[in-house]
């Protein structure tokens, strides 16, 4: 009798699945989709909850930037911008109204004199508080972090996320917010720091860490 045919244990294989990602030059290029089991899954996880913890802590920092900005320009229009445009106002409408009244020229010319030396005092003084500096760099602060929390949001909204992809990403916001403290001159008065902390404005309630995150719970221990 004839043996019966064997089948064949080779198989084709299956094109595997491929993902698009940037390169260091920015230039966009497929590489090959790797098996995605355990490890990697779990790795992905300690990842999200770390990427929640940073997200927290550039929160609390943008917050800060932002309210500490608004601060700033707050008083430098209060105590110095609007204090002299009304003195400058004040002092061209005097010396229109010298020259259309020459019998009280002299005293008004003393006083546009005095409100000419009170509007110089007022320059210098916020030349010398440098509020409008302080919102300004706090202002760039705050975008700048802007910027790191869309990053990091993109990245966790992901489904899959390689572990050398959360490494450059770690190593991006590392050098970012490095070159950010280096650039800060002007830190907000603690006081105030204070202040806000106690109003609950520099945190956000999702982000207090009293919750276990969504894709943690099916992790969490019995």
């Amino acid at each position: 009798m004839s043996e019966p045919p064997t089948k064949s244990t080779s198989r084709a294989r299956s094109p595997r699945a491929v993902r698009k990602v940037i390169d260091e030059n920015g230039e966009e290029k497929e590489v090959e989709e790797r098996p995605w089991g355990e490890p990697e899954q779990d790795a992905h996880v300690r990842s999200l909850y770390k990427s929640e913890k940073l997200l927290g802590d550039v929160l609390y920092r943008l917050n800060l930037f932002m309210l500490a900005s608004q601060h700033y320009a707050y008083l430098n229009n209060a105590l110095f911008t609007t204090p002299s445009i009304i003195i400058t106002s004040i002092a061209s409408f005097l010396s229109f109204m010298a020259a259309t009244d020459p019998a009280r020229s002299k005293e008004i010319s003393l006083s546009v004199g005095f409100l000419g030396t009170l509007a110089t005092i007022v320059t210098a003084l916020q030349s010398s508080y440098k509020y409008d500096t302080m919102a300004e760099t706090f202002r760039a602060a705050a975008a700048e972090y802007r910027l790191l929390n869309t990053r990091i949001n993109s990245m966790m909204r992901k489904e899959r996320v390689y572990p050398e992809e959360w490494e450059k990403l770690w190593d991006e916001i590392e050098s970012r917010m490095t070159e950010m403290q280096k650039k800060m001159s002007y830190f907000p008065n603690r006081d105030l720091v204070d202040n806000w902390a106690r109003a609950g404005k520099l945190s956000e309630k999702t982000m207090s860490g009293s919750m276990m995150p969504p894709w943690l719970i099916r992790y969490q221990q019995d």
